[in-house]
Order: structure tokens, then C-alpha cells, then sequence
């Protein structure tokens, strides 16, 4: 019996020794793969978890990555007459520190705002250079590339929600900012749409009352109406449709006659 055994032991020793060529092995260092190891750059923006400040400006990340640092300054000047015009500004101005702190955190831009009333009686110099009566909402907005330009947003426009303010406002700032600061419109606003739009150099000259430049036209009567022989010349300017023969009515074809009669008749007295 303990032959027996052994002889089994024997067989089944041989069998595995002749099935070890043909066995492969899965193991990962076998396989050829390679261990993970640690990222090759940074993560793209996400959401910022509690307690992040934002960005850590990793200088030597990915272009696109990172955004570019960019300075902006704005004003927003605006003068309420009403209470709903009121309500509306107050909310623009909360909407203005929400963008400024969330665009410092995650696209790198530095908003420097200031939030300018006119409706009372004040000597600022910025409300010197609108209308001192009426409602109106003007944002100007300033970089070192485009310089300064003022754009206007109407309540009616804007006043669904925050969101549509907020998404009026960052179309303006993305008109200065090296890329489009959508992308960093908060959730509620990120299905609106704003109205906002760019004053024109005449607008601007209109508000400031400023002389606009206006060309001159100079008319030409003719004798009879300087005479006013007949007032009916006057209200029809022209004697074509007229079924009226008089031998006061002359017929004058040319200009250098019309001139010479005119001259003639300059200083006459009637």
C-alpha cells in the first residue's frame, strides 16, 4: 500500500514539473506594466473644497491651466429714483463683491471696485459727469490694454435674478480680461443671460454735455417771399402746382439770376 503511494506521489511530481514551461505568470512586474506614480502635472480646476483658498500659482503647470494674472478696476456709478431702481442696485453691488472674491480665488484676476450712488446731493466727481436727474446704472470698467470704456444695463433687463446681474457684469469683465471669465459664473447664473452694452463716444458727449460738432445750412429765400407778396408762396414753396397767372410771378432760370435778385432786393424796406 505504502508503495502504491508513493508511486502516485511520483506521477503527480512529474506531471507538475512537465506543465511549468507552459504556466505563465500575471503578475504587474511580470506584465510589464510600470507602478503608478505621481501625476504628471497639475489636476484641472474643480470645485474648491472647504478651507482651500484657490490656486496654488504653480508657475510651471500646463498653458491653459493656470490662468494668467490680470488686474482690472471698475466703477459702478448709479443713481435710484424709485425703490424698485433702488432694490436693483443694491443688488448689482452684492453681485459685484461675490465676482470680486470668487475671481481672485479661481481665475487669478485682481477686481478693484468702487461703488459710486448719486442719488443724494454729493460732490463726487464721477456724478458730475452724468445726468443729475433720471434713472441710470453705467459700469465702467478699466485695463491697461483697452483702457477705459462705459457700458450701461438696464433694470428692466436685468432683474429676473442675481444671475442674469452676475452674467451682465462678467460679460463686461471678460471684454478686459485676457480669456472669457464665463467659465467662472457661479451655478445660478450659469443658464442666464445678461444685457449689458458699450457706450458710444457720442452717447458719452451727450451725457457730459459736451458740444457736438454740427454742420451749418444756410437757405436761400427768394424775392418773393422776402417781399412776402403772396403768403401762399410761402406755405407751398413752389409755384409748379399753382393754377394762379399774375405778372408779379416771374419765372427765374438759373442760379447766377436768382443770386443777382436776391442781391437787389437785400436791403429793400417793406
Amino acid at each position: 500500500m505504502n508503495g502504491f503511494s508513493l508511486r502516485i506521489s511520483s506521477y503527480c511530481a512529474l506531471f507538475v514539473i512537465l506543465l511549468l514551461p507552459l504556466s505563465e505568470c500575471h503578475c504587474p512586474h511580470m506584465m510589464g506594466i510600470k507602478p503608478p506614480g505621481p501625476p504628471a502635472g497639475p489636476s484641472p480646476p474643480g470645485k474648491l473644497p472647504d478651507g482651500d483658498e484657490g490656486w496654488d500659482y504653480d508657475e510651471t503647470a500646463a498653458p491653459g491651466i493656470v490662468p494668467e494674472a490680470h488686474f482690472i478696476q471698475s466703477t459702478y456709478v448709479y443713481r435710484s429714483a424709485n425703490v424698485q431702481e433702488k432694490t436693483f442696485s443694491t443688488r448689482v453691488v452684492n453681485v459685484l463683491k461675490d465676482i470680486r472674491t470668487r475671481l481672485a480665488k479661481s481665475a487669478r484676476l485682481t477686481l478693484e471696485n468702487e461703488s459710486i450712488e448719486c442719488s443724494s446731493p454729493t460732490d463726487h466727481y464721477r456724478c458730475q459727469e452724468y445726468p443729475s436727474t433720471g434713472t441710470w446704472n453705467y459700469f465702467i470698467v478699466e485695463d491697461q490694454t483697452n483702457g477705459a470704456v462705459t457700458y450701461t444695463f438696464d433694470r428692466k433687463y436685468n432683474e429676473k435674478n442675481d444671475g442674469t446681474i452676475e452674467m451682465a457684469l462678467l460679460d463686461a469683465l471678460s471684454r478686459h480680461a485676457p480669456s472669457s471669465l464665463i467659465a467662472f459664473a457661479s451655478p445660478e447664473a450659469e443658464k442666464e443671460v445678461g444685457y449689458i452694452r458699450a457706450l458710444t463716444t457720442q452717447e458719452l458727449d451727450f451725457l457730459s454735455d459736451k458740444p457736438s460738432h454740427r454742420s451749418i445750412s444756410l437757405e436761400k429765400f427768394g424775392p418773393n417771399e422776402l417781399n412776402l407778396v403772396e403768403p401762399a408762396l410761402l406755405e407751398v414753396r413752389t409755384g409748379a402746382a399753382l393754377k394762379l397767372e399774375s405778372d408779379a410771378l416771374r419765372k427765374i432760370g438759373s442760379s447766377e439770376e436768382f443770386d443777382k435778385l436776391l442781391a437787389e432786393h437785400t436791403n429793400e424796406q417793406i
